[in-house]
């Protein structure tokens, strides 16, 4: 299964000590730079930010968005980020896009997209258990 990741799902659970709850639903997930910015360089003194180092290049795997001029034209939409995340769902014809906000889901939806978001991945992990 492909899956895409934006930063939010994966702060929160890090933060709460279950960044497992991703890892136990998939073998791996895909984020564009623009997550690792977000999350990794960026997020460097936060709190769980550890759990998200080890898993980089062991079950998080980082690829490049294609089309730049994609992306610009969402920014005017959903921060950067979450922009990269829509387009790389695409270019990869993605299974599954973890998303929390609303704006980005709707456009996930127009993209033909299917979204879960955090609480949704909690939920979904609890059923199958």
């Amino acid at each position: 299964m492909k899956v895409i990741s934006n930063s939010s799902p994966l702060i929160a659970l890090s933060r709460i000590d279950k960044l497992y709850i991703i890892r136990n639903l998939f073998d791996s997930i895909i984020i564009p730079w623009a997550v690792y910015m977000e999350v990794i360089e960026n997020g460097k003194e936060k709190e769980g930010i550890e759990h998200l180092i080890e898993a980089v290049d062991n079950w998080i795997f980082i690829k490049e968005v294609r089309n730049k001029d994609e992306v610009k034209s969402l920014m005017e939409v959903v921060d950067y980020g979450e922009a990269e995340v829509l387009i790389l769902a695409k270019e990869l014809k993605a299974d599954l896009v973890l998303l929390d906000n609303k704006e980005p889901r709707l456009l996930a939806k127009e993209f033909d997209l299917n979204v879960i978001g955090t609480v949704g991945l909690i939920y979904w992990l609890i059923k199958i258990t």
